[in-house]
C-alpha cells in the first residue's frame, strides 16, 4: 500500500493543521477498494461498495493501461459483477449492472443458495448473503414458523464444520415435490441487498456471487 510513496507517485496536500505534509491518496498498485469493497457514512453522504474478483479487477486495470480510452461497457466485460466470499446467488439485470458501474449509484440483490435432500427430506443452504449471517437467519426462520408464515418446517440447525457452511431445514414428515416454494417463503431472511436498494423487475440475471462457484449467467 505504501511502496515507493517516497517516489513522488502520489499527490500530497497539507494535513488538517497544515503542520505536515500527507498523501492525497496511497500508492496502491491495485483498487485495493474494490476488491475488499467498503461501506462508509460521513456528513451528507455514504458509501457502499461491494467486493470484486481479484483476477478481473486486474485484467481491467491491465485493460486501462492499453487502452485509455476504454469504456464502462469494455470494462464491464472484464468484471462481471461484485464477488462476494460468502458466495451467494447475484440477481440482477444487466443494464442496470451497466448503470450502477456507471453512474456509481444503483443495486442488485444476493440470494442464499440451497439443495433439496429428498432422502433426508431437508433443505441444505451453503452459501449465503454477504453482510447477514447464520445466526440471523435462523432466527429469522424460527420467527416466521412461529408466526404460522412458514408451515412446512420441522427444525433448522447450523451444520457448519470443516467441509464449509450448511444451515439444514427439516421439513415435516411428508416429502415435497416442491421445496423451492418454502424457500421462496423464506426470502426476506434469505435475501439481503449488496449495495443500496432500488426495485428491479424481471427478467432478472441469476449467476453464483462468489468463489464457491463459476459464474454463469441465466434468465428467471
Amino acid at each position: 500500500m505504501l511502496r515507493d510513496i517516497e517516489k513522488e507517485t502520489v499527490d500530497f496536500m497539507p494535513n488538517f493543521d497544515e503542520e505536515e505534509m500527507e498523501p492525497t491518496v496511497l500508492p496502491s498498485r491495485i483498487p485495493n477498494l474494490l476488491v475488499n469493497g467498503s461501506n462508509g457514512i460521513a456528513v451528507g453522504m455514504a458509501t457502499s461498495i461491494p467486493p470484486h474478483n481479484l483476477s478481473e479487477v486486474i485484467d481491467a486495470c491491465v485493460k486501462m493501461i492499453d487502452d485509455r480510452d476504454a469504456t464502462i461497457d469494455d470494462l464491464i466485460k472484464i468484471v462481471k459483477g461484485p464477488d462476494f466470499p460468502g458466495g451467494g446467488q447475484l440477481i440482477y439485470k444487466r443494464e442496470d449492472l451497466e448503470k450502477i458501474y456507471d453512474t456509481g449509484r444503483g443495486s442488485i440483490k444476493v440470494r442464499s443458495v440451497y439443495t433439496y435432500d429428498k432422502a433426508n427430506n431437508c433443505i441444505d443452504v451453503t452459501q449465503i448473503p454477504y453482510t447477514t449471517s447464520i445466526e440471523a437467519i435462523i432466527a429469522k426462520v424460527t420467527e416466521l414458523v412461529k408466526a404460522g408464515k412458514v408451515r412446512e418446517i420441522n427444525d433448522i440447525r447450523n451444520e457448519t464444520d470443516l467441509q464449509g457452511l450448511k444451515i439444514t431445514i427439516d421439513l415435516n414428515e411428508h416429502p415435497f415435490s416442491m421445496p423451492g416454494s418454502i424457500f421462496d417463503g423464506m426470502a426476506p431472511s434469505m435475501m439481503v441487498s449488496a449495495t443500496r436498494m432500488s426495485t428491479i423487475p424481471e427478467p432478472l440475471m441469476v449467476e453464483p456471487a462468489g468463489p464457491l462457484g463459476a459464474r454463469k449467467s441465466a434468465l428467471v
